[in-house]
């Protein structure tokens, strides 16, 4: 007599493998990219998901989830330097399974002042003896060691406030 024995069979996710890529070095504004590559048993039928993370320090899991950041690479901005970390979830079903990168430093150097110079004189240029400067409409041209420059016409301090006698 044939017997049919029915079992029912759970395929679970494999862990994914996560190799990560170096960490980038750049100047302030400039655009950088990091990424991660992730694999995973192919016979598992599961797919892979990517969520990147935000750290003030070097952790691999943890920090702030940054939103839509969900592919193998990312551009994070460059404003200030930082540590990114990928977590890779193999999901199959209604089960998965997560691995996470190492933590990537982004390095962001920002631009020293080579030189200034004016590029427009103040509005007031005569003055006697004990008036204060007046600075309205001066423009001062901001040269960068990253080879940019810009021109600004506050946020600076003139001195000596005063013209005296010298």
């Amino acid at each position: 007599t044939d017997t049919l024995i029915q079992c029912a069979v759970r395929v679970n996710p494999s862990l994914p493998e996560v190799q990560t890529a170096s960490g980038a070095s750049c100047m302030a504004g400039d655009a950088v990219s990091i990424f991660v590559t992730a694999s995973k048993n192919p016979d598992d039928g599961g797919t892979l998901n990517y969520q990147w993370y935000q750290s003030s320090s070097p952790v691999s899991e943890g920090g702030t989830a940054i939103a839509g950041a969900n592919s193998p690479s990312y551009s994070p901005g460059t404003a200030d330097s930082g540590y990114y970390s990928c977590v890779v979830t193999n999901n199959t079903g209604s089960m998965s399974a997560s691995a996470a990168s190492s933590p990537i430093f982004v390095q962001v150097t920002k631009p020293s002042v080579n030189s200034i110079s004016v590029a427009t004189m103040p509005a007031k240029l005569d003055y006697v003896q004990g008036d204060s400067l007046d600075p309205k409409g001066l423009r001062i041209n901001v040269y960068y060691s990253n080879g940019s420059q810009t021109v600004i016409g506050e946020g600076f301090t003139v001195t000596p406030e005063k013209l005296e006698d010298y």
